[in-house]
């Protein structure tokens, strides 16, 4: 959900920018400005998209219960449901990232370029020094967003990894490793041992 709304923000704050650069006739640099907002904003709402279309894996076991299926078939159901939910987010959540670091990316770059080459006389110099601010910001912001995307773990991701990884452990965690007695005056010490 993160990604989603965050690229529709970038993308609604980077467009503009590339319209009005392009009614100042600033050439590519407008075409590239505007086709990053674009960009942004169209992997921000398929991130979106595919965030709300989860399905709750709470109504598939209801619905699966009030069908009358044996409790173990439920479980092997809502396991292999929630498995490819899992595997489907984080394709997509890594996709979504990897595309928001490139367009951002282009973003910084278009920045630099605007910063750094004389003004161009279709701009003024505080309209070209404020695009390049705001594109290199934006930039910034969309770079540390993706970044965040492709390496932050979705709930339904989180929480499969997590059932997987306990449910890996088939036998005790706490494993007897020894029982010892040792005679004391008047007595004994029996000693056990366990590794867990």
């Amino acid at each position: 959900m993160w990604g989603g709304v965050s690229g529709l923000a970038l993308g609604a704050a980077t467009i503009p920018s590339g319209i009005v650069m392009l009614d100042q006739g600033t050439g590519a640099l407008g075409y590239v400005t505007l086709g990053v907002g674009i960009g942004e904003a169209v992997a921000g709402g398929l991130a979106l998209v595919i965030s709300l279309a989860r399905a709750d894996l709470s109504d598939f076991i209801e619905q699966q219960r009030a069908a009358g299926k044996p409790s173990g078939e439920i479980v092997v159901a809502a396991e292999s449901k929630w498995r490819d939910q899992a595997e489907r987010f984080r394709s997509s959540r890594r996709m979504n990232g990897l595309l928001s670091v490139v367009a951002a990316s282009v973003s910084v770059a278009v920045g630099t370029v605007l910063a750094l080459t004389p003004p161009s006389p279709n701009l003024s110099k505080d309209d070209q020094y404020g695009f390049a601010a705001e594109l290199f910001t934006l930039g910034g912001l969309g770079v540390m967003s993706g970044v965040r995307s492709f390496f932050i773990e979705d709930p339904i991701e989180a929480g499969w990894e997590g059932y997987e990884s306990g449910k890996s452990y088939s036998t005790s965690a706490v494993k007897l490793s020894g029982l010892g007695f040792a005679p004391t005056p008047g007595g004994g010490i029996v000693g056990l041992g366990a590794t867990f």
